[in-house]
């Protein structure tokens, strides 16, 4: 499981008269994905990360030398004060965030299109389930799906299970099989949360041509 690449956007929330700023920085939207490493960097100007005394609700942090990684279990709100010193006084501040579920992904193979071309289907060594409207990068596996064709040329129908995202010998076969026109169904599609559930995304129809 690949965690969220990179900070996107520093949310500033307090600047003072005197220029010092306090940053935390997440994704863009200013939001913790449960079930996820969600880096976060908390930066105060002029105090050393190690001077500074951090405590969450809803969100446990890991890390140290301003870098942590933030988890979450539980929707609603995290927040996150940091307490420092400035010239001997006792400085808080407190950023919140969003905490969201991972939307649903999408099941997807090739270019991801109801419509394929048939060469680009056969060179295909892969399926995946991509997360869509959310920058973050995370792999979602696939465990199994089902690939059912239909012949309008011979009104055959076959049916194979594929196990694990890349695409097996069998499958293969069948994509081999089809012609121009043909309908392809990837159904029973299972993939699994970072906490182990299992659950089921939507199935896709397509055709070639």
């Amino acid at each position: 499981m690949k965690t969220i690449a990179q900070i996107l956007l520093c949310i500033l929330l307090n600047t003072f008269s005197y220029a010092q700023t306090v940053a935390f920085a997440a994704d863009k939207m200013n939001v913790l994905y449960i079930g996820v490493d969600n880096p976060l960097t908390i930066v105060v100007e002029n105090v050393d990360c190690s001077k500074m005394k951090i405590t969450t609700n809803n969100v446990t942090l890991s890390g140290k030398d301003c870098k942590y990684v933030a988890r979450v279990e539980n929707q609603g709100t995290a927040s996150i004060t940091v307490t420092y010193k400035v010239n001997s006084k006792v400085k808080n501040i407190q950023g919140v965030f969003r905490v969201k579920e991972i939307p649903v992904p999408i099941f997807k193979i090739g270019t991801g299109q109801k419509r394929l071309p048939l060469i680009a289907l056969k060179s295909q060594q892969y399926v995946r389930a991509d997360l869509e409207n959310i920058d973050i990068n995370i792999v979602i596996p696939i465990d199994s799906f089902t690939v059912s064709v239909f012949s309008k040329e011979t009104a055959n129908y076959k049916e194979v299970k594929n196990i694990g995202s890349k695409i097996s010998l069998e499958t293969k076969e069948l994509f081999n099989s089809l012609k121009p026109g043909d309908e392809i169904l990837f159904k029973d599609i299972f993939s699994h949360k970072f906490n182990g559930e299992v659950f089921m995304l939507e199935p896709v129809l397509m055709a070639v041509y």
